[in-house]
Order: structure tokens, then sequence, then C-alpha cells
């Protein structure tokens, strides 16, 4: 096991080198219209074989060997690569966010990394992950969140529900969105309990003047439901899977938007 860990390093070092790290986006969609309202940057690694694998695959080794920063900013290198195929094809997404976790958010580089993808007509997020501790943030967390809302980069709660987020961390942080967690929204069409949790976390969002967005949307009922809830935005395979740069822009180049 610790022979393969250390491979894994290397390769994940050669992976940072060679630039093999890239971004693929999720489109997510209002529910009123169903117009495009966005996109989340994932990473994914790509292979010489040719095969793309999610995070869940390397995450760890690179967060123990203290890599997440370097991959970082050979995304945002590959974001910044990307938003100008995405111009030159004519298409500019409403928004872009990125997951970040607390290491990153605290780094003096982030925000001007961030502010350098700023486009016209495009907004870029920062989703904090929920297993931050959001309800009491410290000075140096502070200090990130208002020198990021300085530069007009948006804030969003990823995954609520599911870990430490409150409503005492929405009131300390004030996102300018919260996702509700895709294990609350998966079992909803077959279960009332977790619709009425899901309408409970809506209901949160309004009184609080916060947009809700459901991620985990994989089927129509899916669909139904989370609109028929009053969620403000949703995210998931019924709609579209994470795409690479070229099937974004083939799907939205021509002003494509989906139907209800």
């Amino acid at each position: 096991e610790l022979h393969n860990r250390c491979q894994l390093g290397d390769d994940i070092i050669r992976a940072i080198e060679e630039q093999r790290f890239v971004l693929y986006y999720q489109p997510q969609f209002r529910c009123e219209d169903f117009s495009w309202s966005g996109v989340e940057a994932l990473c994914r690694w790509q292979q010489p074989s040719g095969q793309v694998l999610a995070p869940a695959r390397f995450f760890d080794a690179a967060q123990s060997l203290s890599l997440i920063g370097d991959i970082d900013r050979s995304l945002f290198s590959r974001a910044a690569h990307d938003l100008e195929a995405m111009q030159a094809a004519g298409i500019v997404p409403p928004k872009v966010s990125f997951n970040i976790g607390y290491e990153r958010l605290v780094d003096q580089q982030l925000a001007s990394e961030l502010a350098s993808l700023q486009r016209p007509g495009m907004d870029i997020a920062v989703e904090l992950l929920e297993t931050l501790s959001l309800e009491d943030p410290d000075a140096d967390f502070r200090r990130v969140l208002n020198s990021l809302k300085a530069m007009n980069i948006q804030i969003e709660i990823d995954d609520f529900g599911s870990e430490r987020a409150s409503i005492n961390s929405l009131v300390a942080v004030s996102p300018s969105s919260m996702k509700i967690d895709q294990r609350i929204v998966l079992p909803g069409p077959g279960s009332t309990r977790m619709r009425k949790l899901i309408r409970a976390i809506v209901d949160i969002g309004k009184a609080l003047e916060i947009p809700v967005i459901a991620e985990g949307v994989e089927t129509d009922a899916h669909v139904e439901m989370v609109c028929e809830l009053g969620c403000d935005y949703m995210q998931g395979f019924a709609l579209a899977r994470p795409l690479s740069v070229e099937s974004l822009i083939a799907m939205f180049g021509s002003d494509h938007q989906l139907a209800a």
C-alpha cells in the first residue's frame, strides 16, 4: 500500500508538470425557464491512455502530499485557456464556480488568481466545501471572504445539509447561493420525508434571501420535484453531465437552450 501511494504521488507530480489535470464543466439551469445559469468547474485527471479520473481516485493522496494548491494553480491556468476558447466560439457562461478547500481559501494569491479569470458578462464563484468550519469564521477566513466579495467574486456554500453548515453559518458567511447536498435530493421523488426537508431548506433560503441550487437532479422526476418545491437552480445528469470545454462549446455555441 505504501509503495502504491508513493507511486501515485510521483504520478500526480508528473501530471502537474505535464498539465494533465483538466477541467470538465457541468451546466446549471434556472428552474423558472430552464435557461443556462452557469457551470461548475470540476477537476479531472487525463491519463495518457485516454482514461479520465475523477478526484475520488487521487484527492486524498494529493492532499496528503500538499499538492492541492499546485493542482489548483494548474487548473486556473487551464480555466483561462478554456475561457478564451469559449469566447472565441461566441459563448460566455453566465457564471463559473470553483470548489475551494480551506488551505487554498487562505492562500493570499487566490483572490488575484480568481480575479484574472473574470470576463464581461460572466461571474466567478467560489464554492465553499461544507466541511469547512463556517459558523464562526476565523480572522484569516473573514479576510479572504471580504477580499473576494470586494472583487465581486461570489461565495457559495456547497452540500448544504450534510456536514457542518447551519443557519448561523449562512448568516455569518452571507453567501450568494447555497447548494442542497445531492444525498438529500436523490431520494426525494420517493420520499415524503426528504421532500419536506428540501422544502424546509428552500424556505430557509427564501427567508435569508439566498438562492438555492439543487444538485443530484438525475431524472425527470427530480427535475419536476425541485422546480415544484421552489428551488431556484438545478444541476445534474438529467440536464447535462460534466462536459469537456469542446463539448460545452458544441452544446451552447449556437445559443442552445433546453426547453421545458
